[in-house]
């Protein structure tokens, strides 16, 4: 029950961050579009007058975002795989 307990979670924190991150790059891609589109008129419109440190606040929090998800879910694995192998010693141990 304790492995099925940390799945849950994992499985939980991971759609929880994975979602707050893909709407911070969402929001973030509204106000500064990188696509391919570089060279047109309507994209260039758009970074003319681009406030540098507002685009580098927004992008540091994104970065770390991305950083605090990809530690919680690395946390998050380690704890499910301790378990794991916990219970797989107890079942060769028992055999």
């Amino acid at each position: 029950m304790t492995l099925i307990s940390l799945q849950d979670i994992e499985r939980e924190s991971s759609n929880f961050y994975s979602e707050v991150y893909t709407d911070k790059v969402s929001r973030f891609s509204d106000d500064y579009p990188v696509s391919g589109r570089q060279n047109s008129n309507l994209f260039d419109l758009v970074w003319i007058d681009i406030e540098q440190k507002k685009l580098a606040s927004r992008f540091i929090s994104l970065t770390d975002i991305k950083g605090f998800t990809h530690h919680s879910f690395l946390n998050e694995i380690k704890n499910v795989k301790e378990e794991t192998s916990r219970i797989l010693k107890q079942i060769e141990n028992h055999n």
